[in-house]
C-alpha cells in the first residue's frame, strides 16, 4: 500500500475515532447541568420524631416550619399512619378571611443554593379527625406565597365532612404554579380553618410536605456548554479537512 494512501486511511480512522470521544465529551458537559431539565423535591416534611425540619438536598436551603400567631400546633398520629402535624378545631377560626386575619397558618421559606427556581408544585396529606359524636366537621387549607405578599390563593384543599367519627386523609396541594422564577426566598403559607369550634378534640392536620421545582441554570453555565460544544465542533471539523 502505498504512503499517501496509508496516511489518509490514518487520518481517517483517527477522525472515526475521535467521534465516541466527543459524543461522550458532550454527554458529560450537559449532565453537568442536570438540574436544568428535571424537576426535584426541594422542601420536604416528613415530620419524623416530631421534627419540624426539612430534608436536605442540593439545590435549595429550606427553613424549619414555623407558625403565625393565632396557629396553636401540635404532633398527632391517627391509625398508626405517618406523623402530622395541625390543631384542633378549638383553635381554628371557622372562614378564610379570619384565618388570614388572625395569622392561623403554618409556614417554611425555600431559597435556592444557585441561579434561579421555577416552582412546580407543593403538595401534602391533608388529614381531619372526627371522634364519634354527631358532630360533622371538615377542615380547609389554603396556600400562599410571599411572591404576591401573600394575597392570592395557590390552591384550596378540603379534608371531610366527617359524621359519626373516623378520619379522611387525602391528597392536597396544587401546581403548576404561576409566578415566574425566583432567584431569592420564597416563603409559602399553609392557612388552616374548619367548620367548628365547640368541640376541641376534632383535628385538622398536614403531613408530607413536598416543594417541587425546576433548578435553572445560571447564565455562565449555559454559556460554558455552548462554548465546550462548539469548541468539540472545531476540533472534528479540523480532523477531518486534515483527514481530506
Amino acid at each position: 500500500m502505498k504512503r499517501s494512501t496509508l496516511s489518509g486511511v490514518v487520518r481517517s480512522l483517527r477522525v472515526f475515532l475521535a467521534i465516541p470521544v466527543v459524543i461522550g465529551a458532550v454527554c458529560l458537559i450537559l449532565a453537568e447541568a442536570p438540574s436544568a431539565m428535571a424537576s426535584v423535591t426541594v422542601a420536604h416534611y416528613t415530620f419524623p420524631g416530631d421534627s419540624l425540619a426539612s430534608s436536605t438536598n442540593s439545590y435549595a436551603t429550606a427553613t424549619d416550619i414555623t407558625s403565625g400567631t393565632g396557629f396553636t400546633g401540635e404532633f398527632d398520629t391517627h391509625d398508626g399512619g405517618n406523623p402530622e402535624y395541625g390543631s384542633d378545631s378549638g383553635n381554628l377560626p371557622l372562614t378564610e378571611a379570619a384565618a388570614v386575619t388572625t395569622n392561623c397558618f403554618i409556614s417554611f421559606t425555600v431559597t435556592p443554593t444557585s441561579g434561579t427556581m421555577s416552582y412546580n408544585s407543593v403538595s401534602f396529606n391533608i388529614n381531619s379527625y372526627e371522634p364519634e359524636n354527631a358532630t360533622t366537621f371538615d377542615g380547609t387549607i389554603i396556600g400562599r406565597s410571599s411572591v404576591d405578599n401573600f394575597t392570592s390563593d395557590l390552591f384550596t384543599e378540603t379534608a371531610g365532612p366527617l359524621t359519626g367519627g373516623g378520619n379522611d386523609e387525602e391528597t392536597g396541594g396544587g401546581g403548576p404554579l404561576s409566578f415566574p422564577p425566583e432567584s431569592g426566598a420564597v416563603t409559602f403559607r399553609l392557612y388552616f380553618y374548619d367548620n367548628q369550634n365547640d368541640d376541641s378534640i376534632n383535628i385538622l392536620s398536614v403531613s408530607n410536605i413536598a416543594v417541587v421545582a425546576t433548578p435553572v441554570p445560571e447564565p455562565g453555565t449555559w454559556a460554558d456548554v455552548v462554548l465546550s460544544v462548539a469548541g468539540l465542533m472545531v476540533v472534528v471539523k479540523r480532523r477531518r479537512s486534515c483527514a481530506g
